[in-house]
């Protein structure tokens, strides 16, 4: 039912149109009269009329003064006047005030029907369109943690589009607890099973969900309760059934106090972890690759990038809980599908994977080269016919053969190693021998045992003359350490000390010490620790800052790691 309030100084015609209206039997029912706009206006406010039927002219307030205030103020009630001035000003004022009908007096029945019909249709599809926006309301709220997790997506993955302000904005929308934040990072956890096989194991898709509401809600907790008043929260978004991403964002605008935040939250988790999953008692139940930090929602593309280089970097053991990206060097590129046919694959890419298979991998990683570049059929997928296919392969082998003399005389081995003097397999000379040597091979599969005899004869060549040379750089990577553990050292740095990248340096050092680079680093800056630590009255912030460690939850973490005790404990433990 609508409310309808008449307006009108006549109290004999609005008599007459309460009279009508209720003849019509229309959803509509007359809850007021007033002889004046002001105390028009006082009754709108009082009894929330629907419809409004008004006459023009009328003492203290007239109708237009009336409706003028209305529309400014209460713009969704519908405004009907009635007038006996048939003058086309008022139909102009009464249009241009937005109102919903003009009706002419000597009032008539069927004008006054229509009219409120044609108001009652407006009421019916405002009430509507108010029910569904609502409803539409009512659904958004319900799918904000979901449209949250896409637009964390979005940030993660693809990066937003839009200015620094533009994504605050939308985070508000989202309510995002943290849209304010002044530094953010970004953690990648990989679960680890326990070694063996021990512990459950989710194995259907409802252990897999339950297991990531129980981490989820376990590491949110984590954040608030390591941050206390700083605000720091953490997002979680789920990669796979086994890798997580934690945003993790800080109302502290001091990035160190936000690194000891990371390690600490870092630290717990690792307890935590293992009792969410049943694993109590066991290893760490993931690993920890963890981003720089900035003050930017557009960096978090980039922070997602850092961690999850540092999840993934191969200089580091299985044994480490927690990976600083600060601590590793950048991130090479993936290589693309190889011997696909001709322009299908990087041309640095064969170069920097034939370097490491020939002077840094071993005997398998020659093998995997040639598979990979040589192969035995071309692909399936409509590439080169069989004739083209041996051409490219027969032309590749000769590109991979040439390439390889000149990293030899680049290096200065080609004469020391009297690769001239080979004889199975032989490289001919000159190189028209060579293409023709290449050429009389009937069979891909018979080119690839000839290069693969080749590479690995090559690579024992230098393996016998390197393993001095190998000695002598490890020599020279434990001497720096020796000399600069106390410093904030990494692979890179070391790596340069010896005139080598960072990998081919660690691949040295693994060779001879059975160990990366970083472990040994970690180890040697333990073993100083434990004697400072028993040897001195220093404090265990102080005994951080001496072997090289600024942050003194990072220290704890790796002492704790190697020693299985804390720094305090440690200190604390009698001599015998």
């Amino acid at each position: 039912m609508y409310k309808l309030l008449v307006v009108d100084d006549n109290k004999r015609e609005t008599r007459v149109l309460q009279e009508i209206i209720s003849s019509l039997g229309l959803d509509i029912r007359v809850i007021g009269t007033a002889a004046d706009g002001e105390e028009g206006l006082a009754l709108v406010a009082e009894l929330e009329p629907d419809i409004v039927l008004t006459d023009i002219y009328m003492p203290v307030m007239n109708g237009i003064e009336m409706i003028k205030v209305i529309v400014r103020e209460r713009p969704e009630k519908k405004i009907v006047i009635i007038s006996s001035y048939d003058d086309f000003s008022f139909a102009k004022s009464a249009i241009d005030l937005s109102t919903c009908g003009y009706i002419l007096k000597p009032i008539q029945t069927e004008e006054i029907e229509r009219t409120l019909r044609k108001v009652i249709g407006q009421c019916e599809l405002e009430r509507k369109r108010l029910l569904e926006s609502e409803r539409l309301a009512r659904q958004l709220e319900q799918s904000m943690p979901l449209l949250r997790e896409e637009f964390f997506r979005e940030l993660l993955f693809s990066g937003p589009d839009g200015e620094e302000s533009e994504i605050r904005d939308r985070m508000r929308f989202l309510q995002v607890p943290s849209a304010q934040f002044r530094n953010a990072a970004v953690i990648f956890m990989r679960r680890k099973e326990p070694a063996g096989g021990s512990g459950p194991r989710p194995r259907t898709a409802r252990d897999t969900y339950l297991e990531y509401m129980a981490m989820t809600g376990g590491l949110r907790s984590l954040g608030a309760g390591t941050s206390g008043e700083l605000g720091f929260t953490v997002e979680v978004v789920r990669n796979t059934n086994t890798e997580y991403l934690l945003l993790l964002f800080f109302d502290e605008p001091d990035t160190v106090r936000c690194q000891n935040l990371i390690m600490e939250f870092v630290m717990e988790a690792c307890e935590l972890l293992p009792s969410r999953l049943g694993l109590a008692g066991g290893p760490p139940a993931a690993v920890f690759g963890v981003s720089s930090i900035s003050a930017m929602a557009k960096e978090i593309f980039r922070l997602r990038a850092e961690a999850e280089a540092a999840v993934n970097t191969k200089f580091y053991s299985n044994g480490s809980p927690v990976i600083l990206y600060s601590e590793i060097e950048e991130p090479e590129d993936n290589p693309g599908d190889a011997a696909g046919g001709p322009g299908a694959f990087d041309f640095k890419d064969l170069l920097r994977e034939m370097e490491e298979s020939i002077f840094m991998g071993d005997s398998s990683s020659v093998e995997s080269f040639v598979d990979k570049y040589i192969r035995a059929a071309p692909p399936s997928d409509g590439g080169l016919p069989q004739p083209g296919w041996e051409a490219y392969l027969k032309s590749l082998a000769y590109v991979i053969v040439n390439i390889l003399l000149i990293k030899l005389e680049q290096k200065e081995l080609g004469k020391s190693l009297n690769i001239a003097d080979l004889s199975s397999p032989e490289i001919p000379a000159p190189e028209e021998a060579l293409w023709r040597k290449l050429t009389g091979f009937e069979t891909a599969a018979d080119l690839r045992q000839w290069l693969k005899g080749l590479l690995c004869a090559v690579k024992k060549r230098i393996e016998a003359r390197n393993n001095h040379r190998n000695a002598s750089i490890a020599d020279t990577i434990k001497q720096v350490v020796a000399e600069r553990y106390m410093e904030p050292l990494n692979v890179a740095d070391i790596a340069r000390a010896v005139y080598l990248g960072p990998k081919q340096a660690n691949a040295v050092f693994r060779k001879v010490m059975n160990c990366t680079i970083f472990d040994y680093v970690v180890n040697y800056r333990i073993e100083k620790a434990k004697q400072l630590l028993k040897n001195s009255d220093e404090k265990v912030v102080d005994v951080a800052e001496n072997v090289g460690y600024a942050n003194k939850s990072h220290f704890a973490l790796m002492f704790k790691r190697i020693t299985g005790m804390t720094p305090t404990e440690y200190k604390s433990k009698p001599v015998l």
